[in-house]
């Protein structure tokens, strides 16, 4: 996925996200549905083909079979390995994260960890949701004073693709920030009642 894919990428009932492709030299239409991202893993697709316009509206108005896909114990454990890895190089946005709670003493790994999603989700971040949504958790649990409406225009704008043709990108983002704050805020129940 790159900025420049995801403009084109389309929202359908029953093909999920979706992406068409054009193969002049095969003389066929590639369909790429159901596409899917999980923190640190590749992004997850099905593909169909089809040789005609008419064969592609009727492979529109089939019933395609795909869902949200959870991860194996297998996929977490490669999530956990790419996490340490990160945080053993140390670069870019998780650098900043780890210098964040170095000053608010939080333990990166763990906070990170916690907001690596269990599951794939939906197609619109441009890098891996865990990084934008440990930044928030941090900022919440730190206390810091902030405006909800100014953060999420800052995470849409820093952190999700520009997708023109999907109108349901607002409301995934906007789900995701309520998980992290009701998240956080069970987190530090957590902490003031160990405390």
């Amino acid at each position: 996925m790159t900025n420049a894919t995801a403009k084109f990428i389309r929202w359908n009932a029953s093909l999920g996200f979706y992406l068409l492709f054009l193969d002049p030299i095969n003389e066929k239409i590639e369909i790429d549905y159901g596409i899917q991202k999980a923190d640190f893993l590749p992004v997850r697709y099905l593909r169909g083909y089809v040789k005609s316009l008419r064969e592609l509206r009727d492979f529109f108005n089939r019933n395609h079979s795909w869902k949200m896909y959870r991860l194996s114990a297998d996929l977490r454990a490669e999530q956990s390995k790419k996490l340490e890895v990160r945080l053993h190089f140390s670069k870019g946005k998780i650098r900043k994260l780890q210098m964040a709670c170095y000053t608010k003493r939080i333990d990166a790994k763990e906070l990170i960890w916690d907001m690596v999603s269990p599951h794939y989700y939906q197609p619109i971040y441009s890098e891996d949701s865990c990084y934008w949504k440990s930044s928030l958790s941090l900022t919440l649990f730190s206390g810091e004073s902030f405006s909800l409406q100014s953060k999420y225009f800052k995470i849409k704008r820093e952190n999700c693709y520009f997708m023109p043709f999907v109108s349901s990108v607002d409301s995934i983002l906007k789900k995701d920030i309520s998980y992290v704050i009701k998240k956080s805020q069970i987190n530090s129940n957590y902490e003031k009642a160990e405390t």
